[in-house]
């Protein structure tokens, strides 16, 4: 049995992913706890880095990090030739909050 057993990496782009698979469920706890931990240390001294660099130019920056949207979001209407599989797609972006505005 595999459940809870395996942990899923993907890429930003969306082409590139891993999957880990541990012994047991406690160890894919660990390896969760450890990468989410590191993630997190590289994320918060990225953010100090572009804050030394534009806190002068758009201000404070408070978080950055991945979002999905759905491709297609920006338009109003849906046109006869898109599928729903074109609908459902979703495309990273990298985004930065800032205590105005989300770029």
């Amino acid at each position: 049995m595999e459940q809870n057993r395996c942990i899923e990496l993907h890429s930003p782009d969306g082409i590139h992913s891993c999957i880990l698979r541990a012994m047991d469920p406690q160890e894919a706890t660990t390896w969760f706890n450890a990468l989410h931990s590191a993630i997190g240390k590289s994320t918060q001294k990225a953010l100090l880095d572009a804050n030394r660099a534009l806190v002068s130019i758009i201000g404070e920056l408070k978080h950055i990090g991945w979002l999905s949207r759905r491709s297609g979001s920006e338009q109003n209407g849906r046109s006869s030739s898109e599928s729903s599989d074109e609908l459902d797609k979703w495309q990273s972006i990298f985004v930065a909050v800032t205590d105005r505005e989300l770029r």
